[in-house]
């Protein structure tokens, strides 16, 4: 999962979106935090590697 507010922005209308958007936009140093927050947390637990070592171990218990 990823920590809302850290790597991820959650919001709940398109109005949020723009205004989250243009906060971001005004905000170089917490968007680029983020950012690369979101990155390292992809690369650490979500990638192709990660799916297909979970893919292993799910067919492994019906086996």
């Amino acid at each position: 999962m990823f920590a809302a507010g850290k790597e991820i922005f959650n919001v709940n209308s398109p109005g949020e979106a723009v205004d989250r958007y243009r906060y971001l936009l005004a905000h170089d140093r917490e968007r680029q935090a983020a950012g690369q927050a979101a990155r390292e947390r992809v690369l650490k637990e979500h990638t192709f590697r990660h799916r297909a070592r979970q893919l292993v171990e799910i067919v492994r218990m019906y086996i």
